[in-house]
């Protein structure tokens, strides 16, 4: 049977085996539809969530987007429709909606009795609820507009574009609802109305990036306004700041992180946000300043506490490139007080011995040996090596430490490692890695005896999951596949030991994966789903998202039931679903 019309036909309420891949995400794409069906929205969007990149129910969300969509709205539902794919078994019915949602258009008369009825109401009653009803009906109904003013005597000039830029939102061209949100707010610049101005810009800010893109340059049109007419609205500051990362565009971000931290003094976001633009764009002593005073309100801040460091070791290194050793010591002696724990002690001791041992001083061995003695072996060692390739150490010298890495990893093989020391000299080895991955990777070559030593070890699962992600990210793949392929459920088709295996044979290289691997990703996620391994699935996911899958068939015919009345379009949208997944079922 054509494989599109076993996905509509499971979702029309056929019983699916247990063990077919369509029924791992049967049950959320089915509550999802009823949930529609019954005009429960948040059921929906709780059900669609669930329903992962590679699920065959994923474009459900698409076409119940769709039909939720007004008449009126067809661009709408177009944009919708547009993101199902041409192999989709969503296709048929995405082709067959756009029609139905247009034989919904003839009696517009039916807005206007909407109108009427209410306001025939508020002839009667003095209530004065019934004017701001029907002020907002004017939104869906704009020609009504003279009763509405005949009644209640005419719109204000901010109402009035207030109305037309809702209508043009809803129901118009997005651009043009844009330019009538500015008109808006040139109002009530001109009134005074400082922080309703902002407000007009904030959305029309929201509106550019749901219409126009995140990167368009509308939303920057709009937030500069925002942040100027309301500079104590902190989201405003922060969308800016956002906009101008995406773009790439460096200096105007950090322009807005310091206007946004004299409006927030106190703001720990924003002065982190401010020390990470000053450490990109090799401002080492602003990015020092500002991580330390993000230290200074939250000692314990172990992020902060690290990028200092990171600031340190970039501006001694810039240092000594210049051959100013002196400089580079003062540095060192400026930021160690804040070096409380042994870890840090001894990366500040480390600091110190590379700077004297380019000013040539044989004392440098001794910061080295104190260094050493701070942590247990061979951590000291670990933490050298790295520092000599962060600061851009010879060659000479960093062949010097990979020597004494290797006495001093062997020795510490000889007794099983720490799983916890393990753990932490791979992510102090993952942060030096995504600059200088070649020398770290010689660091490796040299301590093989020692990771395989720990790769020998009894690892719960979670432990191995954490040990799986670090040498994913170090690009160790032979290391990790020995790993999962000495596990004792090895061979029994355990989803977290597939996964593992097979992303380290892909090596990070889409398509590396064949056929069969792809279906052993596909069974592997199909049972992390019924063990409950959330955490998995998406990790899988993208896997499988890097590599082939098997063709889709043919589309499926579907007939077009009559369609009701356009006051009741969205319950007839509904019901016309539910008829027809009974005549998917019917063929």
């Amino acid at each position: 049977m054509d494989a599109r019309r076993q996905v509509l036909l499971a979702l029309a309420g056929d019983e699916v085996p247990p063990d077919s891949p369509l029924a791992r995400h049967l049950p959320a794409a089915r509550a999802a539809l009823y949930a529609f069906c019954r005009g429960d929205d948040a059921a929906m969007e709780a059900a669609l969530k669930q329903l992962p990149f590679r699920s065959p129910y994923r474009d459900l969300r698409w076409w119940l987007a769709a039909l939720a969509c007004q008449p009126r709205e067809e661009h709408r539902a177009e944009a919708w429709l547009a993101r199902i794919g041409p192999d989709s078994p969503f296709r048929e019915p995405a082709r067959l909606t756009p029609p139905f949602l247009k034989s919904l258009r003839p009696a517009e008369t039916d807005d206007e009795a909407l109108f009427r009825r209410p306001l025939a109401r508020a002839r009667e009653d003095d209530d004065p609820s019934w004017q701001n009803l029907l002020k907002q009906l004017l939104v869906h109904c704009p020609q009504c507009r003279e009763d509405y003013e005949r009644h209640f005597g005419p719109l204000d000039e901010a109402d009035r574009l207030r109305l037309q830029a809702l209508h043009l939102e809803r129901y118009g061209d997005p651009r043009e609802a844009f330019q009538t949100w500015v008109q808006l707010g040139k109002v009530y610049q001109t009134r005074g109305d400082r922080l309703e101005a902002a407000a007009v810009a904030r959305h029309r800010a929201e509106l550019a990036r749901r219409h126009f893109g995140p990167g368009a340059e509308e939303i920057e049109q709009s937030l500069i306004p925002a942040c100027q007419l309301d500079p104590g609205c902190r989201q405003s500051w922060q969308d800016l700041a956002d906009y101008y990362r995406l773009r790439g565009d460096r200096q105007r971000r950090r322009r807005v992180l310091e206007a946004a931290l004299e409006a927030f003094p106190d703001d720990d976001a924003f002065l982190t946000a401010l020390a990470e633009a000053a450490f990109e764009r090799g401002a080492y002593k602003k990015a020092i300043r500002l991580f330390g005073r993000v230290l200074a309100r939250n000692p314990l801040d172990r992020e902060a506490r690290r990028r200092l460091f990171d600031a340190v070791v970039a501006q001694v290194g810039r240092q000594l490139a210049a051959g100013r050793s002196d400089l580079a010591r003062k540095e060192v002696a400026a930021a160690e007080p804040l070096a409380e724990t042994p870890k840090d002690r001894a990366r500040w001791l480390a600091l110190e011995g590379i700077i004297r041992q380019q000013a040539g001083l044989a004392s440098a061995e001794i910061q080295f040996y104190r260094a050493r003695e701070q942590v247990p072996a061979p951590w000291g060692d670990w933490l050298i090596a790295l520092l000599q390739i962060r600061l851009g150490r010879p060659e000479a010298e960093l062949q010097i430490q990979r020597k004494a890495l290797k006495q001093a990893m062997d020795l510490a093989a000889r007794q099983p490692p720490d799983k916890t020391q393990v753990l932490a000299l791979l992510d102090e080895a993952a942060v030096v890695a995504a600059q200088h991955p070649e020398a770290v990777s010689r660091l490796f070559s040299v301590s093989g005896r020692y990771f395989r030593r720990a790769l020998t070890l009894s690892w719960t699962w979670d432990e191995l999951r954490d040990l799986g992600e670090r040498l994913l990210t170090l690009e160790c793949w032979q290391w990790l596949r020995d790993l999962v392929r000495r596990h004792p459920a090895w061979g029994e088709g355990d989803p977290r030991l597939v996964y593992c295996d097979l992303a380290a044979k892909s090596r990070g290289v889409p398509g590396n994966l064949d056929l069969i691997e792809v279906q052993r990703l596909v069974r592997a996620s199909e049972t992390a789903a019924v063990q409950g391994q959330d955490w998995l699935i998406p990790r899988i996911d993208a896997l499988l998202a890097a590599n082939p899958a098997p063709p889709v068939p043919a589309e499926v015919p579907v007939s077009v039931p009559a369609p009701q009345s356009p006051a009741e379009m969205l319950e007839t949208a509904r019901v016309w679903v539910m008829d027809w997944i009974k005549s998917v079922r019917s063929k």
